[in-house]
Formats: C-alpha cells, structure tokens, sequence
C-alpha cells in the first residue's frame, strides 16, 4: 500500500514475484480467477493515411500526459516517423511539438511527443497539463501531421 493506478508493475506484480521467487505458493496470492471471467481488451486503430493520424486518447494521467493509440509503426506508415516535430490538432486548440526521448529534452511548459512505456505515443508538456491546454480526454481525437 498504496497501489498506484498506472504502475502495477512496480506495486502489484514485482511484489507477487518477489514472493513467488521466495518459495510462496501461487494461492498465497490470492483465490483463481476462472478463464471464462477473462476479458480481452482491445484497442482501436487509429486511421493513418500519407502524412496524417487520426488518433484516439487513450488515457490522460494524472500530470497530464496524453497517450495516444499510435504506436511507431503508425507513424512510419504514415510517413512521420523521421519528422523531427508533430503538429498536434484537437476539436478545440493546436500545437508543435517535437520527437523528444526524454521529458527533459524540452522547456518548462513546452510540449513534446515521446515514446512512452508502454510503446505508446505520447504527448507530453514539461512541468505542465498537455490535456487542459490540448482540451482532450480519453475517447477524444487527436490528429497528427508534420510539423513545418
């Protein structure tokens, strides 16, 4: 305790290792769970043409990271994977934004696209809300396109 929302990894499934690893048996971590009860979640693609995404919000977390349903492979058919900078629309405001690695490659309050954890593109503000000043939450469009 306590449990993050977005980091399992780390508060749920390291610790269930780390016991198992140590000789605890599997029921320790809890009743079965039956096949049937499984849920397979899917993901819809986004609509990707020459030089523009039509993405999805996946998520926005709580420092207002928007992830997107665009993968690497989105932006490469789409032709956008050597842009050095994303232009970014929304229903309600637009922005430039470039292909950053780190979230300290850019400025206090400038906004970037990275790559993040889960492979997921992401768009990102330093020190800032990407998703009040975008207007977006989850199930909201995003569209893509370079940068001039």
């Amino acid at each position: 305790q306590p449990i993050s929302s977005v980091f399992h990894g780390r508060d749920v499934f390291a610790p269930a290792a780390a016991h198992l690893a140590g000789g605890a048996d599997l029921s320790a971590l809890g009743p079965d769970v039956s096949v049937s009860n499984l849920v397979e979640v899917r993901v819809g693609e986004p609509d990707v043409e020459r030089g523009k995404i039509g993405g999805e919000v996946l998520d926005v977390d709580r420092f207002g990271n928007v992830r997107l349903n665009v993968r690497p492979a989105h932006l490469a058919a789409a032709g956008l994977a050597e842009a050095a900078a994303i232009h970014i629309a929304t229903l309600s405001s637009e922005a430039d934004a470039p292909r950053i690695k780190t979230y300290g490659s850019v400025g206090v309050g400038q906004y970037g696209v990275i790559l993040d954890a889960w492979e997921w593109i992401a768009i990102i503000r330093y020190e800032a809300n990407a998703a009040a000043e975008l207007g977006v939450q989850s199930g909201d469009v995003v569209w893509l396109t370079a940068a001039d």
